[in-house]
């Protein structure tokens, strides 16, 4: 459990997660960044982040 992962550690959980549906062999993969608000926030560190990922 990571209760505050920092941007780096976010991307890594992505691509260990689509390595693992990959290998399951799911061939459309759909990934999603969830924060409390749909748009990016300066305030709001998670939606920042979420628009670095896309």
């Amino acid at each position: 459990m990571n209760i505050a992962p920092d941007l780096n550690t976010k991307k890594q959980i992505i691509e260990n997660a689509v390595e693992v549906a990959r290998s399951m062999e799911i061939e459309e993969l759909k990934v999603a960044c969830i924060c409390a608000k749909e748009k990016v926030n300066p305030k709001m560190i998670n939606t920042v982040e979420a628009k670095k990922l896309e």
